[in-house]
């Protein structure tokens, strides 16, 4: 990023609080994916902004509220009363109890400022496109952190669906697609904030 925008996403961080976060909790062969979700934990306590997630304490979501943790951050987990508290990440900042998943994904939703989504299994994908639903009522930012180009099938049928006229150009331009984490923000901040600002004028 150039240093214009750099200063332009400083910015655009301190329009939001909190940024909820969907990721799966397994670990995989591939150590990239646990290494992304850690530097996005680390970005968002250098930035003052709280984590809100599943708040379980394995995969890549330990690795995820760990890297927040340590470096001085806030972190809010969400947990179902469903899930054996043995996968319950034990150092909390607020631990928020409910009874299901679809409970969890409502509170995540309502308590977020903005929405960041990592690779995850069929858990990730229902929460991405429970998500979708925040462009129709409270419009929050919605971003992909497409690591090692794991969402580039997602993005790809996201653009085709926006093609075909099932999505409108608003609803493909509030999510951002992007594989890193600074430009990933830049934009979906940007984007979000140029689109509310033409909806104002018209």
């Amino acid at each position: 990023m150039t240093p214009e925008e750099l200063k332009k996403l400083k910015k655009f961080l301190t329009s939001i609080r909190t940024v909820a976060v969907f990721l799966g909790s397994r670990e995989t062969a591939d150590p990239g994916y646990t290494a992304a979700a850690a530097e996005l934990g680390r970005f968002l306590a250098e930035n003052d902004l709280t984590l809100i997630y599943g708040g379980a304490g394995v995969g890549t979501m330990k690795a995820l509220a760990d890297s927040v943790l340590e470096a001085g951050g806030r972190v809010t987990g969400v947990f179902p009363a469903v899930l054996s508290s043995k996968i319950l990440h034990p150092a909390l900042t607020e631990q928020i109890s409910v009874s299901t998943i679809s409970e969890r994904k409502k509170v995540m939703l309502e308590k977020a400022d903005c929405i960041v989504v990592l690779p995850g299994g069929i858990g990730t994908l229902d929460e991405f496109f429970s998500a979708l639903e925040e462009i129709k009522r409270a419009r929050k930012p919605i971003g992909v952190l497409n690591v090692n180009g794991y969402y580039d099938h997602l993005e790809s049928f996201w653009t085709h669906a926006n093609e075909t006229g099932f999505i409108s150009n608003a609803q493909r331009q509030a999510v951002t697609f992007h594989r890193k984490i600074d430009t990933l923000f830049y934009r979906m901040l940007g984007s979000f904030r140029q689109n509310n600002n033409e909806e104002k004028t018209t």
